[in-house]
């Protein structure tokens, strides 16, 4: 416990503070009161200094002019702590501070959380030593990965000269360390060299076989050139054919032909009607051109359509041969293939047989009833045949002979030129393996794996102590911070509250949540840091009153997950911005660390909040007091006091109506109605008011016709305007457009505030 502040010298307003003559020393509860200006913030920072030994608070607070050195006095019941010669004697780390530095520095600053306030959030939520084992883990995961980049860049040595010989580590690893290359080496890489350089196999053309050749019995050819019609006279054919010589063209026998099937009964020509009856020629028509005359002439006509065939397979065994000899020259870069047959005699006996066939048709097309079996041609066309298959049979051998070598070679080269890689590159590699240098490499490699598997090792069992410290205990801090917000009424809550370390800092991260009715709005969040764009973000969704409650929601979150009975908590106005149903909430809380707390410090420049925040009969009132031009703590009546008060600001509004010099500003006035006003209504019907109740507790008693609020509903709708008006004055956020009333409408209240309290 701070007991006495002895002393406080050249420290921003405090040049010369004491403890005043008679003033007992401070019990477990302290009020402070104090006007804004006053220097109680001053004090509360020296009292922050104190608690964490830092000289720097303090010296850039020094007093200006300068006089002296700043010193500082303090007695506790563990003894003295003192600042002197520019450092502390001790330090008090019990002391939690609330003030304007702490909203700043571990809530937010401003209009936004940034990452200062993130870390110091992080600190409240999980203490000294969860930080140090998160700053444990990330220096843990630096090293680690400065031991897996070690790695990472031996291996990549490694693996660069592996890749230059066509191997890798892994091969590398399992081959016998040479000393010197074996004899074998030069030969080996001479062969290896000359069977690379050869084409690849794979893409060479195969030899083909020849077309097989058309069918063909010399038998049949032969009965067909021996068939003739045998009911045909001579006479008769040599009538009709000189008649059609003589009177038509070459067509004629065809056109003759037709025109016998269109003699009709009555035996007209079907060309010029001439009566056919007694015609000798007529007479022969249906004997030359009977059905075994067609027949035969039809046999004919196929037999001739049979020969275009060898004429295509001609063409075709030229084009194979000419294919096959670019394939076996294609391959002789790799193997020499046999000598193909000569093709001449195959392309002779195909255009030989191809001629007489049609040779022999077209004789028997123009002499059907002569026997041409026993044509020599008939001969000759079966001597060709024989030549024909035999030299098929000899080329078709060799066809099967090249492509046989082909397929040894193109099956041989691929796993000929493996197999000597293969033995060429583990050569290289037993004789990379083997040098002085690869053997340094392999040793870093082994030493930095080591190092990396130790640094996992230290990671993993750093992170498992955090982890099972960090869900806990920022479970446990969420839920206290958003339990005080329940009970401030709060309109949001706070959620997914986790640390995110970097090289130097653990911030947290987290989110704000819109609440209805208690109910979180799951799909209504919005980030704590710093928004981008135009999305909603932390100071357009909470007011400056919302972000106080959040404020003084932490830290009675941090007094209470981290509970010490040597603790002293010191709070500076902690009812800033707060409406009146916070501000009774903020007294409940105060009552709760006087039990868990071994001290408690409230100071404030309103004296009605002090009388009701610490009402226990064993507080110690204090007020700072300028005596002569030494400031100091002396004893204080809060009840006095608040009268007093009341009847100062009464006087200075009547001034500023007055207009007298020195009187306040429109703006000043417009702050001092509703203080007022709440004054003077406490006085006249003291039995209206709880000592955690406000001015909208009071109006909210005369609408319900509360007997303790004996006022007409006129007199409460105006009380209730003029707290409206005042309002902003007393809460608003600096940040927003609330801006300041005309000084004719500020008279104008004021005045009728005043006739009011007045009357």
């Amino acid at each position: 416990m701070i007991q006495k502040v002895l002393k406080v010298q050249n420290v921003g307003r405090l040049r010369r503070l004491g403890w005043g003559k008679g003033v007992p020393p401070a019990g477990k509860e302290v009020a402070v009161y104090a006007e804004n200006g006053s220097g109680k913030s001053t004090f509360v920072a020296t009292l922050r200094a104190a608690r964490d030994g830092d000289a720097g608070p303090v010296l850039e607070r020094r007093s200006l002019p300068e006089v002296g050195p700043p010193t500082i006095e303090l007695l506790t019941s563990k003894g003295r702590v003192d600042f002197v010669g520019g450092a502390w004697t001790d330090s008090l780390p019990t002391i939690e501070v609330f003030d304007r530095t702490f909203v700043t520095k571990n809530v937010y600053d401003g209009r936004e959380v940034g990452p200062d306030q993130r870390e110091g959030l992080y600190r409240l939520a999980l203490g000294e030593a969860e930080v140090a084992a998160a700053l444990a883990v990330n220096d843990a995961k630096a090293k680690k990965k400065a031991a897996d980049d070690e790695c990472k860049a031996v291996r990549a040595r490694i693996d660069q000269r592996c890749s230059e010989i066509g191997t890798t580590w892994e091969a590398l690893s399992k081959v016998t360390p040479l000393s010197a290359p074996p004899t074998e080496l030069p030969e080996l890489e001479t062969r290896l060299a000359a069977l690379a350089a050869r084409p690849d196999v794979s893409g060479l053309p195969l030899v083909a076989a020849l077309p097989q050749m058309p069918a063909i019995k010399v038998d049949g050819l032969q009965a067909l050139l021996n068939e003739t019609v045998e009911t045909v006279s001579a006479e008769a054919m040599a009538a009709v054919q000189s008649h059609i010589a003589t009177h038509l063209d070459s067509q004629g026998e065809s056109w003759l032909r037709q025109g016998v099937g269109y003699v009709g009964e009555d035996q007209g020509c079907p060309y010029c009607g001439q009566n056919l009856v007694g015609s000798p020629f007529a007479a022969l028509f249906p004997v030359y051109f009977g059905e075994a005359y067609r027949h035969l002439q039809e046999r004919i006509a196929r037999a001739l359509g049979r020969v275009a065939p060898w004429d295509e397979w001609a063409t075709a065994l030229a084009r194979t041969q000419a294919s096959n000899q670019r394939a076996r020259s294609a391959w002789s870069q790799l193997t020499s293939l046999p000598e193909p047959p000569d093709a001449v005699p195959i392309a002779a006996a195909a255009t030989a047989i191809a001629t007489l066939l049609r040779e022999l048709m077209l004789d028997k097309q123009a002499h059907l009833l002569d026997a041409l079996g026993g044509d020599h041609r008939v001969g000759r066309i079966e001597a060709e045949v024989e030549t024909l298959r035999g030299a098929l049979d000899a080329y078709q051998a060799w066809v099967d002979e090249a492509s046989e070598e082909a397929n040894r070679v193109r099956a041989d080269h691929p796993g000929e030129l493996a197999r000597l890689r293969a033995r060429v590159r583990d050569i290289r590699a037993a004789l990379l393996a083997g040098t002085p240098t690869m053997n340094a490499e392999v040793a870093k490699l082994n030493e930095a794996s080591q190092a990396a598997e130790q640094r996992k090792t230290e990671v993993d069992r750093a992170q498992q102590f955090l982890d099972a410290r960090e869900a806990s205990r920022t479970t446990a801090f969420v839920d206290h911070v958003n339990d005080a917000l329940a009970a401030f009424g709060a309109g949001f809550r706070i959620q997914d509250l986790k640390g995110k370390a970097s090289a130097t800092r653990v911030v947290a991260d987290f989110r704000i949540a819109l609440a209805d009715a208690g109910r979180l709005l799951h799909h209504a969040t919005v980030a704590a840091s710093v928004s981008k764009g135009n999305a909603p973000r932390f100071d357009t969704v909470l007011s400056e009153g919302d972000r106080t409650t959040l404020a003084l929601a932490v830290f009675f979150a941090k007094c209470t997950t981290s509970p010490s009975a040597d603790r002293i908590a010191v709070l500076d106005d902690p009812f800033t911005s707060l409406d009146t149903g916070r501000r009774a909430t903020t007294i409940q809380h105060l009552n709760a660390l006087t039990r868990s707390c071994a001290q408690v410090w409230v100071l404030s420049h309103d004296e009605f909040f002090l009388r009701d925040a610490l009402p226990s009969r064993s507080t110690t009132w204090l007020t700072l007091t300028d005596d002569n031009g030494t400031l100091g703590f002396s004893t204080w009546d809060p009840q006095a006091a608040c009268k007093t008060t009341y009847a100062r600001t009464l006087s200075r509004l009547e001034d500023f109506l007055a207009r007298k010099p020195g009187a306040l500003q429109a703006e000043d006035a417009w702050q001092k109605v509703r203080p007022v006003l709440e004054a003077y209504l406490r006085f006249r019907f003291p039995k209206a008011w709880q000592h955690n109740e406000w001015l909208g507790d009071f109006i909210k008693k005369g609408r319900d016709g509360n007997p303790t609020v004996p006022l007409s509903p006129l007199e409460i709708d105006q009380i209730a305007t003029w707290s409206g008006w005042a309002n902003p004055a007393m809460h608003g956020d600096p940040h927003d457009a609330n801006p300041t009333p005309s000084e004719s409408e500020v008279r104008a209240v004021v005045q009728a505030v005043v006739n009011f309290v007045q009357s």
